[in-house]
């Protein structure tokens, strides 16, 4: 993994892209793809996000611990793995070598970030305009007591991108999902089904 998804193998992957706001309103100016695809046992993901030229302040997690901060509040994007019973892997990357792994339910934050994937591997990059990760998650971290009856996952997949607006000053926020969630992004519900193929 070099961070930069440019290698054939990527080709062939599934691509999520077109991501809407989280309540289906507003535009979103952040572009994100995403591709995922299986080898040995691994799901690959990467990662493209785009910024904005004109938003040249974002809130980047530079001052975050490289592991298990929150970063759901600053640059970043999320990946959810649901099983039944609301049964929920999240993983978060930022765009400064930052990544946050949680399991649901769980009493609490602290508690859902206790949990670790293991052997999970991942390389972000991140430049003016855009910046890219590649995430290797072993399967064996993606087990369920009651796994989906129809599917491999009920996945959702979503971006943060908070930036101070070059006009007002202020803080904004956008926040988009491959499918709206309307409400937190964690509406298990609202979240759609993915098949691996191996």
């Amino acid at each position: 993994l070099d961070g930069r998804p440019d290698e054939e193998a990527w080709q062939k992957a599934a691509v999520i892209s077109n991501f809407c706001d989280s309540y289906n309103i507003y535009e979103q100016k952040a572009i994100t793809e995403m591709r995922f695809l299986v080898a040995e046992e691994t799901l690959f993901v990467a990662i493209s996000a785009k910024i904005p030229p004109e938003r040249t302040e974002v809130n980047w997690a530079d001052d975050l611990g490289e592991r298990d901060s929150l970063l759901w509040n600053r640059e970043s994007a999320e990946l959810f793995f649901v099983g039944q019973d609301k049964e929920c892997y999240q993983f978060i990357v930022a765009p400064n070598g930052r990544i946050a792994d949680f399991k649901f339910p769980a009493e609490n934050i602290t508690a859902a970030l206790k949990w670790n994937a293991q052997d999970l591997q991942f390389k972000v990059l991140r430049e003016d305009t855009t910046w890219t990760a590649e995430i290797a998650i072993p399967l064996s971290n993606l087990t369920f007591a009651k796994p989906p009856q129809d599917c491999d996952f009920i996945v959702n997949f979503s971006r943060n991108h908070r930036f101070r607006d070059a006009q007002d000053k202020a803080w904004k926020w956008e926040q988009s999902c491959w499918l709206p969630t309307y409400g937190p992004f964690h509406s298990y519900d609202k979240f759609g089904k993915m098949h691996l193929t191996k």
